[in-house]
This record gives C-alpha cells, structure tokens and sequence, in this order.
C-alpha cells in the first residue's frame, strides 16, 4: 500500500519573522531565488504574488523537463502558517496532490524566529518514500541555508554556487 510518509523539521533563524514570511509566503513564486534544486521560478495561472491558491512553476532543469506545480492553500496569515500543495509533477517519483508541506513561522524575539517545515510525501512507485527521509531534510536544510543566504546577502542562489554557499552556514534542525 502507497502511504503518505510525514517528516518535521524545526529551525532557528536570526531574522524576523515578518522578513521570513515575506520571502516564503508573499514572494512565494520566486522560490528559485533561494531554493538551490531549481533552476527558475515564476507565477502562473495568473497568480501574481503569494496568497490563498497562488500558483508557481519550479523548474528543475533548463530545458522544463523536470517541475513542479505547486499551490498555496490554508493561508493563515495571522498565525503566519501555509500549505505548500504539490498539484502536478514530471519525471519525478511524487504523488501529486497527496504531496504537501506545511510550513509554520514562529516569532521568538524581534529578530528571530522557528521555522517548522513538515512534509508529507507519497511516492510511486510506493518503496521510494522510505528512501526519502534523508533526502527531505538534505533538500530543506538546503533549502533554509539558501533562504538565509539570500535574506543576508540578495545573491541568487543557484546549483553553481551553492557549495560555496552551505559552508557558511551551520544549522540546528
């Protein structure tokens, strides 16, 4: 039987949690610019910044090939919470729609937050989602290190420079 497999990652983050909204929920289509997997980015379906069922395209590869299709649902702005829903994928081993992650900011002072990520994944074929726990905090810790990067310094980060970029950083999940 093909299940959904849940992992939960927490992190602590020398920003605001205003600022780590605004760039996960607000600028929601420009997750390219700190996501190092993706190659781009962009809003589609005429969803033009991060709200209740905005959409975005992740591309993976140059050509298009490998994406994404992603959609913000259950938007609390107030308890800074949303779901981040995958509703169409290729040549990936995802389950759209049964695929999801919930993201949750936390304020802890003026100028630091929690950032909990809980991802539920569901695979085909099925045996891949054990494989997948490792994989998921690798891809979020990346994914975290690239956000901080890009919070501290504006530079894009890409597969190219990221390297350089996760040696500067040292997280506690």
């Amino acid at each position: 039987m093909n299940k959904v497999k849940t992992f939960n990652f927490n992190y602590s983050l020398p920003f605001s949690a205003d600022t780590v909204w605004e760039l996960l929920a607000d600028d929601y289509g420009n997750v390219a610019n700190y996501a190092n997997g993706l190659v781009s980015s962009q809003y589609i379906n005429g969803s033009a910044y991060g709200r209740e069922g905005a959409q975005r395209l992740c591309n993976m590869d140059v050509k298009g090939k490998t994406y994404l299709i992603e959609r913000m649902v259950d938007v609390d702005v107030n308890k800074m919470q949303f779901t981040n829903e995958i509703t169409e994928v290729a040549r990936l081993p995802i389950e759209p729609l049964l695929s999801k992650t919930i993201f949750k900011i936390t304020p802890n002072t003026q100028g630091s937050c929690q950032l909990s990520i809980d991802v539920y994944m569901r695979t085909k074929p099925s045996f891949l989602v054990m494989l997948m726990g490792g994989a998921s905090k690798k891809q979020m810790t990346d994914l975290v290190i690239g956000m901080q990067h890009y919070l501290e310094t504006k530079e894009t980060v890409t597969k190219a420079n990221f390297s350089k970029i996760r040696k500067l950083y040292s997280l506690a999940s």
